[in-house]
């Protein structure tokens, strides 16, 4: 076994500490342990959620312009051609945002390094 003389001191909540000695208990081993394994063996897992922030901007701008359509439709009771136009081009917007819309990849941090 390694011999392990450095010492790091971290604070837990309640709930924290509750979740990892659950967490150390399904694996049978302790929690000291279960950090030590995840500090040096687990992942951390970042998402680039810029990407997405721009999508919900886009996607709220066509429902906003959905809506004003809708409005103009219920208020004069007709659906003019400038009415259908401005549907069509939403509904054109709204499927090539959802062609180009992904769920980004997360960055795994600290993979490249081992204990």
């Amino acid at each position: 076994m390694a011999k392990r003389n450095i010492e790091k001191h971290i604070r837990f909540s309640e709930k924290e500490d509750d979740i990892l000695r659950r967490k150390a208990e399904k694996l049978n081993i302790s929690v000291c342990e279960y950090i030590r394994r995840m500090a040096v063996n687990g992942n951390i897992l970042k998402y680039d959620l810029l990407s997405l922030h721009d999508n919900l901007i886009s996607f709220r701008m066509v429902g906003t312009e959905l809506n004003a359509i809708a409005k103009e439709i219920n208020t004069y009771r007709t659906i003019s051609t400038k009415n259908i136009n401005a549907l069509n081009t939403q509904l054109d917007l709204l499927e090539s945002y959802t062609e180009t819309f992904r769920i980004p990849t997360p960055e795994i941090v600290g993979e490249d390094e081992s204990p």
